[in-house]
């Protein structure tokens, strides 16, 4: 299946490279085919080329981060300059932008280190928040939990706390798409990173010695849901 949509003026130029990638690639130069081949949903990242159609490949990608499902595809820029760096990191948040000479074995590795990153909707699962100067973006792979505390929003990783303006915590789970789910009114937990649920002293424990969160009795329902039958998850059951 196509993974990879390369637009470019000089498309042709990739073809000889097609056989490096382990998923497919689909190559266009028309904008309007270029949407029609996005709205299909089996893309997985954006290659544009910028040179010699730089209104056309910005307005492509501008069209992409104004549809929810698309918002976090992986976009790569190439440019004969750096002239539309900013605009494409800042306000079309891309994953890379390079200059050329381009070397294609560069091209290969970045665009293959999107395999495996996906949802089913073909969107990178993570977490992105919005901060002055840009944006901040996280892979739901090295969120151990995040919690609102005095209208902040703190996101516990395995390397950091790292502290955010407010947001909403049904927003963030949202956003990683069945990752997290909500174990207290303030926290949402890792899936992937739950070891033990302590019903008893409610509170559920982390894998590696990342140790605990707090369990609310509201929550207590959706985790049972959510775990019931794991066969790696430990219990404690209340005393009735």
């Amino acid at each position: 299946m196509t993974e990879i949509l390369i637009f470019s003026r000089e498309g042709n130029s990739f073809c000889c490279e097609e056989s490096a990638y382990d998923s497919g690639i689909l190559l266009t130069n028309r904008l309007e085919n270029a949407k029609e081949i996005l709205s299909q949903g089996h893309i997985k990242a954006l290659l544009v080329d910028l040179e010699g159609q730089e209104k056309e490949g910005l307005s492509l990608v501008s069209y992409l981060r104004g549809i929810h499902k698309f918002y976090l595809m992986p976009v790569i820029f190439l440019a004969a300059d750096d002239s539309y760096e900013s605009m494409a990191f800042h306000a079309l948040h891309c994953f890379d932008y390079v200059t050329k000479p381009v070397c294609m074995e560069k091209m290969i590795e970045i665009l293959n280190l999107f395999r495996g990153r996906m949802d089913s909707c073909q969107v990178p699962k993570g977490l992105v928040l919005r901060v002055r100067g840009g944006i901040h973006r996280m892979e739901t792979t090295d969120i151990l939990y995040i919690e609102v505390m005095n209208r902040n929003l703190l996101v516990h990783t395995w390397y950091d706390i790292l502290t955010f303006p407010y947001r909403q915590l049904g927003l963030c789970i949202e956003q990683c798409r069945g990752d997290l789910i909500q174990c207290h009114r303030s926290i949402a937990v890792n899936c992937d990173y739950v070891e033990k649920l302590d019903y008893v002293n409610r509170l559920v424990h982390l894998k590696k010695e990342f140790g605990v969160v707090a369990m609310g009795r509201k929550y207590m329902d959706g985790l049972r849901e959510r775990f019931d039958g794991s066969d790696i998850i430990q219990y404690t059951e209340p005393i009735l």
